[in-house]
């Protein structure tokens, strides 16, 4: 596969709670623009991804919906299924679906019991897979099941890409067992994101999979700024101080984020520099990317577009 960047390999992360206008004139511009991706996340309570996104869909004609990600103890797996069923129907083979573990200690706080994360991952994928397939689904898992379970309405047109969203090595390898790829989180060096795809890779390959069919869209957070440094700075402090990037870039308590730190974990300096970084994110093994602004999303992003001439 070609490593070269190209628009529809390109994704954009709508990573706020926002209002309907906001929400209205984003999609809309990432859709005309020409993007792969629009894509959804889940930041704590702050936002539901897959209500966003429902609205996304039907305000877009051609761009995907991405879900990255939406966590497993949020609803029973059979209720996952409707939600991706309903959604795959407002943008149709247009869905890709992530779903991940959740994290500590969002998950205590919001009054969910995390148990056997790993079997309730594979048993959630089962349990959706089947579904959607729109058969009657019968599965006894170790964490969830269901009986005779049906959506009641046609399969989605297309089949839905079901990522994970995880980064620990037992998780990366079942993933290659059962899921359609992995959504590797942002503050990962490229050297990083090569391995992740490898473990993931050869997990498949010992499973009897193909290796090719996976997919492995990145997150990148993403500073453009013409100086360097300063820019830098402010994305290393906003890291140190944030709980919730730490734990997602496994930050040690008492390790000091660095300048260093974060030219390997992000994206950050003048749009030149900035396109050799995604660049290098692709060579590195990406599927496609997708993007975290930190700052004003449109005129970041397009000074960055112009300089890989896109």
């Amino acid at each position: 596969m070609s490593t070269a960047v190209t628009l529809d390999r390109l994704g954009v992360f709508q990573h706020r709670s926002t209002g309907r206008a906001e929400l209205m004139d984003f999609a809309r511009w990432v859709d005309e623009r020409g993007f792969g991706n629009l894509w959804l996340n889940e930041p704590g309570l702050v936002r539901d991804p897959l209500i966003d996104a429902s609205a996304a869909a039907v305000l877009t004609e051609r761009v995907g919906i991405a879900i990255g990600l939406s966590n497993i103890w949020r609803s029973l797996p059979a209720v996952l299924a409707s939600q991706v069923a309903t959604l795959e129907r407002l943008a149709p083979g247009r869905l890709t679906m992530t779903i991940g573990p959740w994290h500590e200690p969002q998950a205590t706080l919001a009054g969910a019991t995390r148990h056997d994360n790993l079997a309730a991952m594979r048993d959630t994928t089962e349990i959706v897979r089947r579904l959607l397939t729109g058969d009657q689904a019968s599965y006894d898992g170790s964490v969830f099941s269901t009986h005779d379970a049906t959506l009641g309405v046609p399969p989605p047109t297309a089949p839905v890409p079901l990522l994970w969203g995880v980064v620990r090595p037992r998780m990366l390898e079942a993933a290659g067992q059962h899921a359609d790829g992995v959504m590797i989180n942002y503050l990962h060096s490229t050297a990083r994101v090569a391995a992740t795809i490898e473990t993931v890779r050869a997990s498949a390959k010992t499973a009897g999979r193909d290796p090719d069919e996976l997919q492995f869209p990145a997150a990148v957070l993403m500073r453009v700024d013409e100086d360097r440094e300063g820019a830098l700075e402010f994305v290393r402090g906003i890291v140190d101080q944030t709980a919730l990037l730490r734990h997602e870039a496994n930050i040690p308590d008492g390790h000091a984020v660095t300048t260093e730190d974060v030219e390997a974990w992000a994206v950050v300096g003048p749009p030149e520099e900035c396109a050799a970084r995604l660049q290098a994110y692709l060579d590195a093994g990406a599927t496609s990317l997708g993007i975290v602004v930190m700052g004003p999303a449109r005129d970041s992003l397009e000074p960055v577009l112009a300089a890989l001439s896109l």
